[in-house]
């Protein structure tokens, strides 16, 4: 597991990522505790609150309120369709995406204390998703740019993700 204390400090209640020693984190309803829930109480939080987004590597960002605790975390739930990212300003409220070789993002406005985390894939990179996440912030809860942190967490490297020329061109 990996914290992020820094934008903790910032006043997040908890920014982490799992590894693989944390168990399959893509799952919520194993058993014998190996997935996401383990990791969400290892953290202190309750897992039945996670919101997650349903990932299409594309561009499109999901405002969460209070009433979508558990979202995608809860057996028969369903996650926000077709997102990459989700925003929201319910402090505490867990929310998560699921990252293998993308590029997670998270977003703090400490003044507004709102918030995301961003799935940032080839397709959404390209569509500047990063961005409109914090646009989407700006315009919901009264970010300002200026006031927004971000961390760019671990990702697959040039060594391990290799890209046509083709689409290497379009970048």
């Amino acid at each position: 597991m990996m914290r992020f204390t820094d934008f903790e400090r910032l006043g997040v209640s908890v920014a982490a990522m799992s590894d693989r020693s944390d168990g399959d984190c893509r799952r919520s309803d194993l058993p014998d505790g190996n997935g996401c829930a383990a990791f969400c109480i290892s953290l202190g939080l309750h897992p039945d609150r996670l919101v997650r987004a349903a990932q299409v590597h594309g561009a499109s960002i999901a405002r969460a309120a209070a009433k979508d605790s558990g979202r995608g975390a809860v057996p028969g739930v369903e996650p926000f369709p077709e997102t990459d990212a989700i925003i929201t300003d319910v402090p505490g409220l867990p929310i998560g995406v699921t990252i293998a070789d993308c590029v997670p993002l998270w977003i703090f406005d400490p003044v507004t204390r709102s918030g995301g985390i961003v799935h940032a894939g080839r397709i959404g990179t390209y569509n500047n998703i990063a961005g409109a996440a914090v646009a989407a912030l700006q315009e919901a809860y009264g970010a300002t740019p200026e006031n927004v942190h971000a961390l760019i967490g671990p990702s697959a490297g040039p060594n391990a993700y290799e890209v046509s020329e083709e689409i290497a061109q379009d970048f």
